[in-house]
């Protein structure tokens, strides 16, 4: 639903002792929690909407005793209001950034509730200052700084583009001269320089003939399909004024 606030929750969870062992409205229990709960963690206590909702008839003493036996899951913050201790590390990380908003947000919490970050295990007690992200920053421009000349000054010309398809059709046993290339390098170089010569992660592309060579390999399927299709037709080893492959005349 449009709005519905969501959560990350471990796909290990069915499967660790612990849980395993809990009765099963204790099971429930926890995964309410877990979804009911804000986005700092902190749920807003009301057994008796829990136990009409699902036919059960938990106390807070027992919840208590269940889910923090051999460690505590659960705080008691008020008789109305618990937290879930590993709830902000495992759905955020171990640092938290007040220039985030919603970080800023759960630091609020903390802080009306008394909870300090210390005394959250998992979760880092000094915050994610400015200064680190700054330095973080500067380090990947120089980083992508550094990149990017690597990547211009291995940037193909057409004419290195062309001898390289050339020597690629050789290599496959295929005449140069019966493979009609005339407009594959300039759209090669087209292709990737609209791309800024980055390949689809980001990252520079240093090796530009492996590309050449899936170019070509790509362009031969489709020339074979045609032929397939009986849109043109194939002549071994004819001069490229005859095409290999060349359109049929109607």
């Amino acid at each position: 639903m449009e709005g519905m606030a969501k959560r990350f929750i471990s796909t290990d969870l069915i499967g660790e002792d612990w849980y395993v062992e809990l009765p099963n409205d204790m099971k429930v229990f926890f995964i309410y929690a877990t979804l009911k709960c804000d986005h700092a963690g902190f749920l807003r206590v009301n057994l008796r909407v829990f136990n009409a909702l699902h036919g059960t008839d938990l106390e807070p003493a027992q919840i208590m005793e269940a889910l923090n036996e051999e460690k505590q899951r659960i705080r008691e913050i008020s008789d109305r209001m618990w937290f879930l201790e590993d709830f902000i590390p495992f759905q955020y990380g171990e640092y938290l950034n007040p220039k985030n908003r919603l970080h800023l947000s759960i630091l609020n919490l903390l802080e009306k509730h008394g909870v300090s970050l210390s005394s959250i295990k998992g979760l880092n007690s000094s915050l994610y200052g400015v200064k680190e992200k700054e330095k973080d920053k500067e380090k990947d421009i120089n980083t992508d700084s550094k990149k990017k000349r690597v990547e211009v000054s291995d940037i193909p010309t057409v004419s290195e583009i062309s001898s390289c398809m050339e020597s690629w059709l050789t290599a496959q046993g295929i005449s140069p001269e019966s493979f009609d290339i005339d407009e594959l390098p300039q759209k090669f170089h087209d292709h990737y320089a609209s791309q800024g010569w980055l390949r689809s992660n980001g990252m520079p592309i240093r090796k530009w003939q492996p590309l050449v060579s899936q170019w070509m390999m790509r362009e031969k399927s489709r020339i074979l399909k045609e032929i397939n299709k009986g849109t043109v037709s194939a002549e071994m080893n004819t001069p490229k004024t005859e095409k290999k492959w060349h359109k049929r005349k109607n």
